[in-house]
């Protein structure tokens, strides 16, 4: 007898739509794809309704999170989310370094070995993850601190990416505009692409700058891994907000269209979240911050900035001071009887690695043609949170897969076959996952949603809202969400590795 048995739903196989009336589950797997009638323990009837494979988030930051036995991974779950590709923007929980503020690690934890990292997560997880290593973290675990590597240092950092690619780690981030990234070379980036390209894997990459450079950025890493002969993702790329949006963006689509290697993943939102540090850096490119923040001409930039862009509409998501959370620099700065370029600056001198929301990051028309192009798959650039919270977050944390479902699959600016196959094999091919599929014997994990039905709840006021119009989430075939709530805590979540097996060089 099946564990479940979902009838008259229109089953979406990772690549196509099917004739399949029936798709059973048992013992985690599927092991029932046709008509035939065969008894069940539960029957659910999936008229009206989608059932894909869960979908592959390209771009997360759950590194530590998803590990927290308090953390059931519902704000990804209830969205139809079953993997996630953490490691991004060149920060890992691996190896040994001090964790990176942005992957939110609590007070007793720190980063660990390889060996350490795949103990702890044969224990369970909420959901399924593929890791990528981290090349900032590569890189202050051999050189201490951020600096140009030398030839001796550039060989051992590619013979640790070479043990974690035996380990089947799914590839290498970079984060080249991020401080840890400082006096990276050409050579050193070449030379660990060449490891990639050995075993097959991707480089992901968080350009050095989307703004005013975000061409030559794009063009840095894309001629790079072309000589290597491997694949490149770029991270949540869209260009800042500029008024050459549009000459911009089809020069990038170009880049695209040229360089069969080449993809990139976004999220459907303009505002961004990042450090005020890293922000603070490249607005202002100084450095140390510290020393000429409140300098005349500092403040007189601050202040006018504030008027250019919106210091004031900045939220604060973490901060030492947590007054400050959930909170605006307009409404700090009204407290204190202060102007908001200037309260800004104190909200970074008591925390510069705060993590702020950037409201109109980016123009909505350049993310609504960027989400059209063919090489786009979908990251949400999240952490990852509880069904029920009410910690301050940005709002694709619970909502950036409904969203991609309704503001661009529902009303046909993207084919829904097409729209349905970046977020499920298409993702999972690009990092060569076992997962994004529905077949015979592939282990079951499913989504039941109607296209019509799904809601975005979460927003900038209540971010932690779950997303509403999936009738059912199965993780290794157990139900885990049943529209409401999470229903099945058992952690069944695993580690997904790459093939271990070293490639011909392309």
């Amino acid at each position: 007898m099946l564990d479940y048995r979902i009838d008259n739903a229109k089953v979406f196989d990772g690549h196509h739509f099917t004739d399949c009336k029936r798709v059973g589950i048992k013992d985690g797997a599927i092991v029932l794809l046709g008509c035939e009638d065969v008894n069940a323990h539960v029957i659910i009837d999936g008229s009206d309704k989608l059932l894909t494979p869960t979908f592959v988030d390209t771009h997360s930051h759950a590194d530590f999170l998803v590990s927290h036995t308090d953390n059931d991974g519902g704000s990804s779950i209830s969205q139809g989310v079953g993997t996630l590709v953490v490691g991004n923007c060149g920060m890992s929980s691996t190896p040994v370094t001090e964790p990176f503020p942005l992957l939110s690690a609590r007070a007793n934890e720190k980063n660990m070995s390889c060996k350490d990292h795949l103990h702890q997560v044969k224990h369970g997880l909420s959901l399924k993850i593929g890791e990528l290593l981290g090349h900032n973290t590569l890189r202050l675990s051999v050189l201490g601190k951020p600096r140009q590597a030398k030839g001796a240092e550039i060989a051992s950092m590619c013979s640790i990416l070479h043990e974690f690619m035996d380990a089947g780690w799914l590839g290498m981030s970079v984060g080249l505009n991020y401080p840890e990234a400082k006096g990276y070379s050409r050579q050193e980036l070449l030379a660990l692409s060449k490891v990639l390209a050995k075993f097959g894997r991707p480089l992901t990459c968080h350009i050095r700058d989307q703004a005013a450079d975000i061409l030559d950025a794009m063009d840095e890493v894309i001629n790079i891994t072309s000589e290597a002969g491997c694949k490149v993702l770029l991270s949540h790329l869209r260009p800042l907000r500029t008024s050459n949006d549009r000459n911009i963006v089809p020069e990038m689509e170009r880049r695209f269209d040229e360089n069969n290697h080449a993809y990139f993943d976004m999220y459907p939102y303009v505002a961004g979240c990042t450090t005020l540090n890293l922000y603070f850096e490249t607005l202002f490119h100084a450095e140390p911050l510290e020393a000429k923040l409140f300098l005349p001409d500092m403040v007189t930039q601050a202040v006018q900035t504030a008027h250019a862009n919106g210091y004031a509409d900045i939220h604060i998501v973490r901060h030492s001071h947590r007054g400050y959370e959930k909170r605006t620099v307009k409404e700090i700065a009204k407290d204190i009887g202060d102007h908001p370029g200037l309260t800004i600056q104190r909200v970074y001198l008591e925390d510069p690695e705060c993590v702020c929301i950037f409201n109109n990051n980016s123009s909505q028309e350049a993310v609504d043609r960027l989400f059209k192009h063919d090489r786009c798959l979908i990251g949400s650039d999240a952490w990852l949170y509880p069904t029920v919270s009410d910690e301050p977050a940005h709002p694709r944390n619970f909502g950036a897969f409904t969203r991609f479902l309704t503001r661009y699959v529902r009303t046909g600016r993207i084919d829904l076959t097409k729209g349905l196959r970046r977020i499920t094999s298409g993702a999972a091919d690009f990092f060569g996952l076992d997962a994004g599929r529905i077949a015979l014997g592939k282990r079951a994990d499913l989504a039941l949603f109607s296209l019509e039905e799904l809601q975005e709840r979460a927003d900038f006021k209540n971010p932690c809202q779950i997303s509403r119009g999936m009738a059912g989430v199965w993780i290794a075939g157990r139900l885990a969400f049943n529209g409401t709530e999470i229903c099945d805590a058992s952690r069944r979540g695993v580690r997904l590795s790459a093939s271990s097996e070293p490639q011909s060089q392309t």
